[in-house]
């Protein structure tokens, strides 16, 4: 059992094995005299199900589990888990999402190469974005994909783009019916009526505060810089 802080929920993890332990470092803190915000951990069951090759071993099954689980509970924070890399340029976040096997990683590494020491990745694939404050935040977690791109860190996020290959590069604002076709497919949602009404309610704040474009691009780094360029007007640029 440990205890860590991530996007501002105190979490209390019963774990069985060493691999999420290890993997949370940087998130865990001290035991608290409080109560935690939840208290998660994963079924024999729930691992079996997930162990959908021999290659992963019962550590690596439970902490993809004991995250999902995470996420379902989010929406209590206002929160959600979003597949997607987050890069900071500027202490500002970019987030990128895409369907598996387009290139987010790619393009990731390209906003690194063309930004220099400005940039960072906050997290390469599952961060947390939590709405405080009237401000939708993006958080590091420790579950960051297979280039382990991520540091525990949050940036106000300013903008984000479903990528789609394509042979020129050329960005353009979305609208929120063209946004919903893409997003929900890149959003864990809750169970429960309840549940899903405030997981719904909090989408419609996304939509409303986020900035969504449509970035097509091929696989030179002038696309980091075509994206930036309309991208950093965040909420302030163009009005649908």
């Amino acid at each position: 059992m440990f205890e860590m802080l991530m996007a501002g929920v105190y979490i209390r993890v019963n774990n069985r094995y060493p691999f999420i332990e290890n993997q949370c470092k940087d998130w865990i803190v001290s035991q608290s005299k409080k109560e935690p915000d939840m208290i998660v951990s994963a079924t024999e069951e729930e691992m079996i199900q997930e162990r959908t090759s021999e290659s992963f071993s019962k550590g690596y099954c439970e902490s993809i589990c004991i995250y999902r689980n995470i996420a379902k509970q989010l929406y209590r924070f206002d929160a959600f888990v979003f597949h997607a890399s987050v890069v900071s340029l500027d202490e500002k976040g970019y987030a990128f999402t895409a369907k598996s096997g387009v290139g987010k990683s790619t393009h990731t590494r390209y906003w690194l190469e063309t930004f220099g020491n400005r940039a960072y990745v906050v997290n390469g694939d599952k961060p947390i974005i939590r709405y405080q404050n009237g401000t939708f935040y993006a958080y590091g977690t420790p579950w960051q994909g297979k280039e382990n791109w991520g540091v525990n860190a949050v940036v106000p996020l300013n903008a984000c783009s479903f990528l789609v290959r394509g042979i020129e590069n050329k960005i353009e604002r979305m609208n929120e019916k063209e946004v919903l076709l893409r997003l929900f497919h890149q959003v864990l949602m809750p169970k429960g009526e309840k549940a899903m009404n405030g997981f719904l309610e909090l989408m419609e704040q996304f939509l409303q505060e986020v900035p969504f474009y449509r970035l097509e691009c091929k696989k030179d780094r002038s696309a980091a810089m075509v994206a930036y360029q309309e991208m950093k007007q965040g909420k302030e640029g163009n009005k649908l």
